[in-house]
């Protein structure tokens, strides 16, 4: 099935107004489908696109339905880039909604109703799975969830890719995309009760005190994570390579495929203690 869309590739050059799309899946034109820009704001290449794609929307799915959410995601690659669409499951058929909006102009108050009893139920149901992972959110982290993610990162940094053969690297494929599959779903099952939590600790602080829409933010913004370790990380590695000439020269010069080799080859203390810690 083919139909148009304007999309972020066309404003941005590389594609033709009115490109025709080929949707994977029947309805999948009637979605309201966003250019991830904030993930993805470039174009990816056809591998990396379908991988992200199904590592992302399959992972979503997955723990949306462990944590009995009303909501699935589509994504697809269109014109090079990552689009994605957010749609309602278990919704009623058509028919009925159609029904509700007429009974709707003449007794509101009897549609509003149903809808706030429907509301408050399917909130229970996803409250219910999700508020005792967030009661232990870090333990379900470092415990549960962190250990398999490392396990996986073990598997890769131990395959031997150079001396792989064919029948290897096929076996290795087939072992990451069940890998990539597991990781989408872990993401989102760590993510979607991490952000209600802090949704739910905004609220609470609105409730609570007068300020601004950021304040219940800065209370939270000065704890470590992951992703700020890595910064610092990097940080320490930037003012030892700014020590070191030969190094720095490395880093500025050359090709970031080239770099390790390069850096391996120089007879210095100082730049085999820097390529250890760039490792580690």
């Amino acid at each position: 099935m083919a139909t148009t869309i304007e999309s972020a590739a066309t404003a941005r050059g590389s594609a033709t107004p009115g490109s025709a799309v080929t949707w994977e899946r029947p309805g999948d034109e009637r979605l309201f489908w966003t250019l991830d820009a904030m993930h993805f704001p470039a174009p990816l290449r056809p591998a990396a696109g379908a991988i992200v794609a199904r590592m992302y929307a399959g992972g979503f799915n997955r723990a949306a339905e462990r944590y009995a959410l009303p909501v699935r995601q589509r994504m697809q690659v269109i014109n090079g880039y990552l689009y994605q669409a957010i749609y309602p499951v278990g919704a009623p058929p058509e028919a009925v909604l159609k029904m509700m909006n007429r009974v709707g102009r003449v007794a509101p108050g009897l549609v509003n109703s149903i809808q706030d009893r429907a509301v408050g139920a399917q909130v229970k149901r996803y409250q219910e799975q999700l508020d005792p992972v967030i009661d232990r959110l870090a333990a379900y982290w470092q415990d549960e969830l962190l250990p398999e993610v490392q396990r996986y990162l073990a598997a890769w940094e131990g395959f031997a890719l150079a001396d792989a053969t064919m029948s290897d690297l096929l076996a290795h494929l087939d072992e990451t995309l069940s890998r990539v599959d597991r990781l989408g779903e872990i993401h989102f099952r760590i993510g979607l009760p991490y952000l209600l939590a802090q949704s739910l600790f905004d609220e609470l602080y609105r409730d609570l005190f007068a300020g601004d829409a950021f304040g219940a933010f800065r209370l939270l913004q000065g704890f470590p994570n992951k992703s700020l370790d890595a910064d610092h990380a990097l940080w320490v590695l930037s003012r030892r390579a700014r020590a070191l000439p030969a190094v720095r020269r490395v880093l500025a010069e050359r090709p970031a495929g080239e770099v390790v080799a390069a850096l391996a080859a120089i007879d210095d203390a100082g730049a085999r203690d820097f390529l250890a810690a760039l490792r580690a």
